[in-house]
């Protein structure tokens, strides 16, 4: 085995190509079996599969996460509230005809929650901290920082322990009392900034928790009054503000591969890059109809469904130039969805091509590598492998007429 390299394809990404379940002609013909052509293209000496790894992109997934998972050394979210300090708490409102004025004059409470996916995790308690500092409290960026963005350094205060309660629907939530963190200076104007927390598990969570809708709930005492009277109303209101931003922290470890496997994973940063040749398609005959062209990996273990992102590049990439990439020299630009679908049958994942392929025939894309990364959909902390050996490499076949 040897230490897989870190890489990260600079190159900018051409255009969308492969759609799940995709089964259109855009050119209306009518085949017959016996127009049709078949050939498949199995690898060679300049064809390559590698997998590479990057950071993480935990960020934009529905649930969120706190705890342990095997091959993971430590797993928490974070999740930023932007901004608590708002216009509506700092200024005095006055009515249409100005007779009445009111205005936030204290804090009630303030309640950080939050919900379990699984009712059956409620043993599992969440710790909840608060990144402090007088500056801009915001340390993410949700699709593109992760584990290696954030500094451990960074000064955090531990809330007091959740208080759990399950609704009339069996959900489980968690809460966590902020207001002593809060009230001393929410309603000041230099506080407009955003709020990021921290849930992370206790030390007695040995399971990956799922959950949802954090959230924070402040109560605010309002006060209504008239100019040149004596005479005022008091009354308490509650506002809610939701996450604007939510992102899985997960510290990856480092991957070994050896060549003849490869790999994709969004929780271990794995995407693959794959090459095969392609200047056979240079000799077909003018004006053919590709009817399809599929992509076939054999996974190493046996699958119901798995989602794969497929990205041609704009630009050609040398298997000698991804060792020289490293972690701290990642571009972060995120990448523009190509498309990409997959169908498993024992154990072979197949991916609808035919777009790949006819944008390199008509010369509209010159290079042959694609990316291979895992769908939003699929579990984040899954790993597919592929195999790329013996009679298990990977190759591709097609089916055309031609017009003629």
């Amino acid at each position: 085995m040897k230490k897989l390299f870190y890489a990260f394809p600079i190159l900018w990404i051409f255009i969308p190509i492969l759609f799940f379940s995709c089964s259109e002609e855009p050119i209306p013909y009518e085949l017959s079996e016996g127009d049709v052509i078949s050939f498949r293209i199995d690898p060679d000496s300049t064809s390559y599969f590698r997998s590479y790894q990057t950071a993480p992109e935990m960020g934009g997934l529905s649930e969120l996460y706190y705890g342990k998972r095997d091959g993971f050394s430590e797993i928490y979210s974070l999740v930023e509230v932007y901004p608590v300090s708002a216009p509506f708490f700092l200024d005095t409102t006055y009515s249409s005809d100005s007779t009445s004025y009111n205005f936030v004059d204290s804090i009630k409470s303030v309640t950080f929650s939050l919900t379990l996916v699984d009712s059956s995790n409620s043993q599992y308690h969440p710790v909840l901290s608060y990144f402090s500092g007088d500056v801009d409290t915001t340390i993410f960026l949700e699709n593109e920082s992760s584990f290696y963005a954030i500094d451990p350094t960074l000064e955090k205060i531990e809330l007091d322990s959740s208080i759990s309660y399950t609704d009339t629907l069996e959900n489980v939530h968690f809460s966590f009392d902020a207001t002593s963190l809060f009230n001393d200076y929410m309603l000041e104007t230099t506080r407009l900034n955003s709020y990021t927390f921290k849930i992370g598990g206790d030390g007695e969570t040995d399971s990956l928790v799922a959950f949802t809708n954090p959230k924070l709930e402040v109560q605010f005492s309002r006060t209504m009054g008239i100019p040149d009277s004596t005479w005022d109303s008091t009354w308490v209101d509650t506002a809610t503000y939701t996450a604007r931003y939510k992102l899985i922290i997960v510290n990856p470890g480092e991957w070994e591969e050896g060549e003849s496997t490869f790999s994709i994973g969004r929780a271990k940063g794995l995407k693959s890059i794959l090459r095969f040749n392609l200047d056979t398609l240079s000799m077909l005959p003018d004006n053919i109809i590709f009817k399809d062209a599929d992509l076939y990996l054999k996974c190493d273990t046996t699958i119901n469904s798995f989602k794969v992102f497929a990205y041609p590049f704009k630009d050609s990439i040398s298997i000698n130039d991804i060792d020289l990439f490293s972690v701290e020299q990642m571009d972060t630009t995120a990448l523009e969805f190509i498309g990409a679908t997959s169908s498993t049958v024992d154990s072979l994942l197949i991916l609808n091509v035919r777009d790949f392929v006819n944008y390199i025939y008509l010369n509209q894309l010159t290079h042959y590598e694609l990316q291979l990364s895992s769908s939003t959909g699929n579990d984040p902390f899954s790993t597919l492998t592929f195999i790329n050996a013996g009679p298990f490499k990977p190759y591709i076949i097609m089916r055309y007429v031609a017009t003629n």
